[in-house]
């Protein structure tokens, strides 16, 4: 699913998307 978000917002906004996602607390890597 991640990397369907990547190539759909295609640029900083999934870069960013993704590293609040990666980052959040409640995420689990």
């Amino acid at each position: 699913m991640i990397e369907v978000g990547i190539v759909g917002g295609s640029g900083y906004g999934a870069v960013e998307l993704i590293r609040l996602l990666v980052h959040h607390p409640e995420v689990k890597n």
